[in-house]
């Protein structure tokens, strides 16, 4: 490096700057760069002969022309800037590294301990849930159950691994406990591959087979057989498989509608005037909003028009609960579920049903049900029956053959 022998010298003289006439902008000659220059201490400008030296390319100071003093423009604006050559990266020291490394292992454990709290409350919640889920289903009347049809084999039933059949029989006597007639029976078809819940109607007084008792109404195989005989009374003569059942009295139907707040329904004159004759008092109108009792009787009166329609009623009931269940949270659904679930008998066992509720990756996971869309039938459908009167009683003279097509078609396919 050396000094210019001139102590006037300026690199940035007019010999090697040209001024476009902005008093802080001027444009370099081709023949030098700003950066073969820097400004030492002393205030004097150096000519840098030694390309590897960068320290003070950008301390410049403004320069005097003549008497006017002009500021010169950064030598990062100007189409000659060149960039420093960049720094030799240094291998860390192995105290360095090792620090590094302590550092490392303690976030790892910082991030392990919080998984560990985060999993142990999950366990505690997950035994909290644990224990009001047993505590609940302890609550319900197991009865074995057999799957098997004596009447009928395997092969000739129509079955699906995506699809579970459970029936809902209602009854009519106070005890709830199957000796009377079943006053509804309603088939649910939880569909996973579809995603649908499909309910099925069965008419009461359908005049069908009743195996190892004789022909009669469809609701007289409870009182002799109890939910056995009624599922296969339903089996054989429709060839459908059922692969459980829960039996409920229509009492518990008052309990269930007033924990979830009661239901909005149209109500016509008609289903008023019927209703009124059981001292249920409900004034016709639309979204009319029923407590447990009103909604009993609404889903019950067939006086008024027909069985048809009152098992229509019954499925819109049932449909308006289920939404009504999705927005409730745990602490309303134990309170519900345990007020109700005494009352009910099923074939199902207490592993099982804890596994629909519990085990999420379970085929049949309750939680995965709440987002299916219902769809609805009844059995007979239209143009399959006949109105009748055997034996003094008035009935339904069914197309069974025509009823067991349709309803395959409606339980496993994709309508």
């Amino acid at each position: 490096m050396k000094y210019s022998n001139d102590d006037n010298f300026n690199p940035f003289s007019n010999n090697n700057i040209n001024y476009d006439g902005d008093e802080n902008d001027y444009v370099l000659n081709d023949s030098d760069s700003v950066n073969d220059y820097i400004m030492p201490d002393n205030g004097k400008f150096v000519k840098d002969d030694d390309d590897s030296d960068y320290d003070f390319i950008h301390d410049y100071i403004p320069v005097t022309h003549s008497e006017t003093q002009k500021k010169v423009t950064s030598p990062t604006q100007s189409p000659y800037y060149r960039e420093p050559y960049p720094q030799k990266r240094t291998r860390p020291s192995d105290a360095q590294l090792k620090k590094k490394r302590r550092c490392r292992s303690k976030i790892k454990r910082t991030v392990l301990s919080v998984l560990c709290v985060f999993l142990a409350c999950l366990i505690g919640a997950g035994g909290y849930l644990s224990y009001h889920i047993n505590h609940i289903l302890d609550s319900i009347n197991y009865t074995a159950y057999s799957n098997e049809n004596k009447y009928i084999s395997k092969s000739e039933l129509s079955h699906s691994d995506d699809v579970l059949n459970i029936l809902v029989i209602g009854l009519d006597d106070d005890e709830g406990t199957g000796e009377a007639r079943s006053d509804s029976m309603m088939l649910v078809s939880l569909d996973s591959k579809h995603k649908k819940i499909k309910l099925t109607s069965f008419l009461r007084d359908m005049w069908v087979d009743i195996p190892d008792y004789k022909t009669a109404k469809l609701n007289a195989s409870c009182s002799h057989g109890g939910a056995q005989l009624v599922i296969d009374t339903i089996e054989t003569n429709f060839k459908v498989d059922i692969d459980n059942y829960v039996m409920v009295n229509f009492n518990i139907f008052v309990e269930i509608v007033n924990e979830l707040g009661g239901i909005d329904v149209d109500v016509s004159k008609a289903e008023s005037d019927a209703m009124a004759k059981f001292d249920c008092i409900v004034e016709p109108g639309e979204n009319v909003h029923l407590d447990g009792e009103q909604t009993l009787w609404y889903a019950r009166i067939r006086k008024c028009d027909s069985d048809f329609q009152r098992t229509s009623r019954q499925r819109e009931v049932v449909t308006l609960l289920f939404d009504k269940l999705k927005t409730k949270n745990v602490k309303e659904l134990y309170d519900l579920g345990l007020n109700v679930l005494q009352k009910v008998q099923t074939g199902f066992t207490k592993s099982d049903l804890k596994k629909m509720i519990v085990d999420v990756k379970n085929r049949n996971s309750i939680i995965k049900y709440l987002s299916y869309d219902i769809e609805q039938m009844s059995v007979p459908a239209d143009g399959t029956w006949n109105d009748a009167t055997i034996k003094g009683q008035m009935v339904l003279e069914v197309d069974i053959d025509k009823n067991s097509e349709l309803l395959k078609d409606f339980i496993y396919g994709d309508s």
